[in-house]
């Protein structure tokens, strides 16, 4: 998320995908990877992403807040 917030998008995307891969059953790891993607500006694959997430992690609270920046 440090990368995130200092503006580094595409390193964040990289350590948020790593770590994705270590903690692939945890609905936040969906949500550490949709913020880079939401700040690239590449919405259709965040939503993508974050409908992925919400199908198998319904009731994560984070992929709600993502889903709901990109209405």
């Amino acid at each position: 998320m440090l990368e995130t917030d200092l503006g580094h998008y595409e390193e964040a995307l990289h350590w948020a995908r790593r770590a994705f891969r270590l903690e692939p059953n945890w609905g936040n790891s969906y949500y550490h990877v949709s913020g880079p993607l939401l700040f690239l500006g590449d919405d259709a694959t965040t939503e993508r992403w974050l409908t992925e997430g919400e199908q198998h992690f319904p009731g994560t609270m984070r992929i709600q807040i993502m889903l709901a920046y990109l209405d």
